[in-house]
């Protein structure tokens, strides 16, 4: 008789996770992640193209090809044209500044826009001086910049509730540029072709190459001064524009300061206060405030507004300031096709047929 065979079945009992074995795994999941969310955000962000803060068409530019960085509020990208500065000096240049931007987020712009360009002269219209460290475009100024320390540092230092003065509402406008999807996800329903195009496949380098076209011309009596800011909020300004102008030591780039024409004016005493500062540092400072008759400006024809030129306004400057400027010596590597374009592309759009009638579609900021 056979012995009969006593079999046991095994409990099944799963085996333990390997850390080890998973993290890649998670790691490539948390790429995933990042990956589709920052293309939803591309595409659901407003696209920005003039105005300011425009970091999309910058780092569009071909890399190494900007002789002149412009920097500074809305009134270095409505008062310089690009185009117009190449036609005078055979020299590239571009306007990376942002509406009302402070100079401690100008700081930062110089330093992200150093990872692409490596520019032969920096410009800086100092207006900003006189800014509080917070107002209603900072948040615009960073959204649109890059993800980096660049942007993340004056996210919490400049949004902290000593400057904007509502703690209410500072935490929802941080954690919205922490976490842009938040910002942006109820714009599905209103997406255009636009949206998807150059949310998916990026932009082509700006025609203007940072400058905001503007037409409406305003006329004006006579001039205004501008208001000044809290000798703390000035000095704080002044720090940061010393750190710019370290960094532009260290990576060798000449650095000029300078007050574009306004109709609304640094007051003299300000303008002294500036300048003897800069003097204190080794700089000097450009003011064109009192060059309205060289420059060949007008008053009742050249002012989008009080502190803006429109389109006839900055050609006449942007001349007058390719002859002001110490211009470097040579220029980098640059598309001249490219550049034909931009003279191209300015001049069509002064010669519009409606131009002259037209009220202004722009805004300065």
């Amino acid at each position: 008789m056979e012995k009969a065979v006593k079999t046991t079945k095994k409990a099944y009992s799963p085996k333990p996770m390997s850390l080890k074995k998973e993290l890649p795994g998670l790691f490539c999941l948390l790429l995933a992640l990042l990956f589709l969310s920052h293309t939803a955000v591309n595409i659901l962000r407003p696209k920005r193209a003039e105005n300011g803060a425009v970091w999309s068409m910058y780092l569009a530019e071909p890399k190494n090809s900007v002789d002149i960085l412009f920097l500074g509020s809305s009134i270095a990208y409505c008062d310089v044209v690009p185009a117009v500065m190449y036609e005078e000096t055979g020299l590239s240049s571009y306007v990376m500044a942002g509406p009302l931007q402070t100079m401690p987020v100008t700081y930062y712009y110089l330093r992200e826009c150093l990872k692409t360009q490596s520019p032969k002269l920096l410009v800086v219209e100092v207006s900003s001086l006189f800014y509080a460290p917070y107002n209603s475009s900072l948040k615009i100024n960073l959204s649109y910049m890059p993800w980096g320390l660049n942007r993340l540092i004056p996210t919490v230092t400049e949004l902290s509730p000593r400057f904007t003065g509502d703690p209410e509402s500072d935490p929802g406008e941080r954690f919205e540029l922490f976490f842009p999807l938040a910002a942006y996800h109820n714009r599905w329903q209103s997406l255009t072709g636009e949206d998807w195009e150059k949310g998916l496949l990026g932009f082509q380098p700006d025609p203007f190459a940072g400058y905001t076209f503007l037409e409406k011309s305003t006329p004006f009596q006579d001039f205004s001064l501008r208001e000044g800011c809290e000798d703390e909020f000035f000095e704080r300004n002044f720090s940061y524009l010393q750190k710019l102008r370290e960094l532009c030591e260290k990576e060798g780039v000449p650095v000029v300061f300078c007050l574009f024409p306004s109709v609304r004016q640094v007051g003299e005493q300000e303008a002294l206060r500036i300048r003897g500062r800069l003097s204190e540092k080794g700089a000097a400072l450009l003011d064109f405030g009192g060059s309205f008759e060289e420059i060949g400006l007008s008053l009742s024809e050249d002012f989008y507004d009080e502190e803006h030129l429109n389109y006839q306004g900055a050609e006449r400057f942007s001349r007058f300031l390719s002859a002001s400027l110490p211009l470097p010596g040579s220029g980098a590597e640059k598309d001249p096709e490219l550049w034909a374009q931009r003279v191209k592309a300015f001049g069509e759009r002064k010669a519009e047929p409606a131009l002259a009638q037209r009220d202004g579609e722009g805004e300065a900021s």
